[in-house]
């Protein structure tokens, strides 16, 4: 028996020795991932085969059984049975037919519960196991800086430090499965150049260090098994071409030790984009030079001609060598020779997986205004007029499996569910962006006939998922999801107009918006007697905002991302450098009275990150702090619910160094806790602060240690810390 073939035999020496018996050809088939996955099977059928592959890609049901029948072919038809790696989407949710559907994470990270995404990874890797796939491409774990961009959705948010342990939670829950995470997309991809997708990122190295890398740090000691760069350039350099990032930082810095997949079309896009190859074995040279193992998808860098390269001793073959040896190592680790190459038949969605679902999207919704009509009263058999495109669209987002199951409730139907059909009125009002006389005055006679008005507004995504689940037939453009980017992040005009003709009808409104990014609704705000913000909340995202809106579940979210007061104010992200939100004059004024800076407004975030309600209040007090033996500091606080209603809060611990060698930031979290008190219950919560709290990238761009104050805050309270 060939060493590659005994368990008895550690992975390096397995792939070691798998990699000396394999022809360059052989070699090459492991660098790439199939697309066609029909194709490739009617090739194989009829004997046609003019390249086979290492990895495919599936996230249809049709691709079921010819993933199963490629897969047999692998094994016990070519020469040396190589396993297939079977890769698919698992954003929030593993991208396949009849998977469980959680929150997008832009929503999902406003729970501050990185123990919640750990479960629910776990989770996507069981389905994901269950199907036969063994490669996700997620975590998605960029940083969210550029609010007009289409992917913001995608993201854990705006802050380095939640991003990376929510996706270290993601990696260590996904990989207990047997089944690769994937980090994308590394680095720099969230600043688009006016916010359009894959356009030029402009950072310094310093802000790379201190606001991209860390996440990827996280992840990588969390032991992720793939990264897949990023499609951007940075300062000129494509990510798919750079040695510096992919193969200096990533690898010899950070220690990440698995393979580098390309972003789909990455290798391709250096050339027709970025202008850098002109043939295609010349973008394949320079991918695997800086450091990337497989080609995503078919064959362009690494293909026949850049075989010839490597044959004739331009492309040198340790390099090919390198790759392959790094992709064999991941097949080996996943037991994909020792028989975990297939499937089951076992269950995807489960009682334990739709609860989880369930609990996320109650943990996702943040309140963000509330007058005191909420919570509604149920026993007051109030009539609930649901209103608005998002009304009985169950908007998801983008990366959604694909078709839809029938139970992704919407609002109105998690409504009707609670309260019964006799109770619950609906009008759709508008399209997303454009106006219907009919539904607009069907909306007006439907407000009047209710007690109190629920307006569902916001966004259109998609991005392999149907555009919103529902009942109605909703055909108007797509202004989220990858590739849908924006110039306005105002509600459309068609749904500005139904706001402002229902609230002329005088009944309470509760707005309710479905959106992969903040938006600009300050007018909104301030003419709604409450305000949800509910992202793209799952599958049962209807059930918990029905249960939020009537009290069983207290709203326990904090924004994640800055909500800004118009697309003129952005960049609004909370951590910003000291002198960038007006530092000098500070006289902010309107119209009326012109100020200095913004003449005519204030720079600061309409609401801030870490702003949400509750339905009962909070009171912090005695925050001490205080270093520990091993460079460690202990942060403590006594928090109180001083209200009526048991209920959870999100203690956020900021940190600012006040002086450095370099400019520092207004604040940094780096630490949080979420705590359950019940009504009038008091606890001393503590949270540790590592030694990368107060760190800092040097000029030799290293992070080192800042000696001096440091102020520490949580709520208004701050305590110093001296290093």
């Amino acid at each position: 028996m060939e060493i590659y073939k005994n368990k008895q035999y550690s992975v390096d020496e397995r792939a070691q020795n798998l990699l000396s018996l394999m022809t360059l050809d052989e070699k090459i088939e492991q660098m790439h991932v199939e697309n066609d996955v029909g194709r490739l099977a009617k090739e194989v059928k009829e004997g046609k085969v003019q390249h086979f592959f290492g990895a495919l890609f599936g996230i249809r049901v049709t691709h079921t059984k010819d993933l199963v029948a490629l897969q047999k072919y692998a094994l016990e038809k070519t020469r040396l049975g190589i396993p297939l790696l079977l890769c698919s989407e698992g954003l929030h949710g593993l991208g396949y037919p009849n998977a469980t559907v959680y929150p997008q994470n832009i929503g999902f990270s406003c729970s501050f519960n990185d123990e919640l995404m750990e479960k629910i990874a776990r989770e996507i890797g069981r389905e994901a196991h269950n199907r036969g796939f063994r490669q996700i491409f997620a975590p998605n774990i960029d940083v969210a800086r550029e609010l007009r961009w289409g992917r913001t959705q995608e993201t854990y948010g705006e802050g380095p430090f939640l991003v990376g342990k929510f996706g270290a939670a993601y990696v260590r829950g996904l990989q207990s499965q047997q089944v690769a995470a994937t980090l994308k997309h590394y680095i720099g991809y969230s600043v688009p150049e006016n916010g359009l997708n894959i356009s030029a990122g402009h950072l310094g190295e310093r802000e790379i260090r201190e606001l991209m890398l860390p996440p990827y740090a996280e992840a990588v000691k969390a032991g992720a098994w793939s990264v897949m760069p990023a499609y951007n350039e940075v300062d000129g350099e494509p990510l798919h071409a750079s040695k510096k990032w992919v193969n200096d930082v990533l690898r010899d810095e950070l220690g990440f030790e698995g393979t580098v997949i390309s972003d789909w079309g990455g290798v391709m896009m250096l050339g027709w984009l970025h202008r850098i190859a002109k043939e295609p074995w010349k973008a394949g040279k320079l991918a695997i030079e800086a450091g990337v193992d497989i080609e995503a998808p078919d064959y362009y860098g690494y293909g026949d001609e850049f075989k010839e390269k490597v044959r004739s001793g331009e492309i040198p073959m340790e390099l090919i060598d390198r790759a392959v040896l790094r992709i064999l190592k991941l097949k080996f680790r996943l037991g994909l020779f020792d028989g975990n190459a297939f499937g089951n038949k076992k269950t995807m969605r489960t009682k334990k997986s739709v609860a989880l679902a369930r609990k996320a999207a109650e943990q996702s919704v943040v309140l963000l205004k509330n007058d005191g009509i909420l919570p509604l009263n149920k026993e007051k058999r109030q009539k609930i007029a649901v209103i608005g495109p998002s009304a009985n669209r169950a908007q998801v987002g983008d990366y959604s499996p694909n078709p839809p199951h029938k139970d992704v409730i919407s609002l109105y139907r998690g409504l009707k569910d609670k309260l019964g059909e006799e109770y619950v009125l609906y009008a759709r009002g508008c399209n997303y962006f454009t106006r219907e006389d009919e539904e607009l005055a069907k909306a007006v006679e439907t407000a009047k006939q209710a007690d109190v008005v629920v307006l569902v507004l916001g966004d259109n995504s998609l991005f392999f998922g149907g555009v919103g689940w529902g009942d109605d037939d909703v055909k108007d453009p797509v202004n989220n999801g990858e590739g849908f980017d924006v110039t306005s992040l105002d509600l459309p005009d068609a749904q500005k107009e139904l706001f402002q003709a229902v609230k002329a009808v005088g009944k309470p409104v509760v707005l309710t918006t479905y959106a992969g990014r903040p938006l600009t609704i300050v007018n909104e705000f301030e003419n709604s007697n409450a305000v949800l913000q509910a992202w793209y909340p799952g599958e049962q995202g209807g059930v918990a905002i029905a249960d939020i809106l009537f009290g069983d579940v207290n709203p326990s979210a904090k924004l994640t991302t800055s909500m800004p007061r118009s697309v003129g104010h952005l960049p609004c992200y909370y951590n910003h450098r000291v002198s960038s939100r007006g530092a000098v004059y500070k006289k902010y004024g309107s119209p009326e009275q012109p100020g200095r800076d913004y003449v005519f407004d204030s720079p600061k975030a309409f609401l801030p990150f870490g702003y949400g309600l509750s339905y009962t209040k909070y009171e912090y007090a005695g925050l001490k702090v205080r270093r520990l033996d091993d460079g460690k500091a202990e942060v403590s606080v006594k928090i109180t619910n001083v209200g009526e209603r048991d209920g959870e809060e999100i203690a956020l611990v900021f940190v600012k160094n006040e002086y450095a060698d370099f400019a520092p930031y207004e604040k940094q979290l780096k630490g949080y806790k979420r705590v359950a008190l019940k009504a009038g219950q008091s606890k001393r919560v503590k949270i540790i602060l590592d030694q990368d709290a107060f760190s800092g990238v040097d000029k030799n761009m290293k992070r080192t240690l800042i000696q001096g104050k440091h102020t520490v805050m949580v709520q208004d309270l701050k305590a110093e810390l001296f290093l």
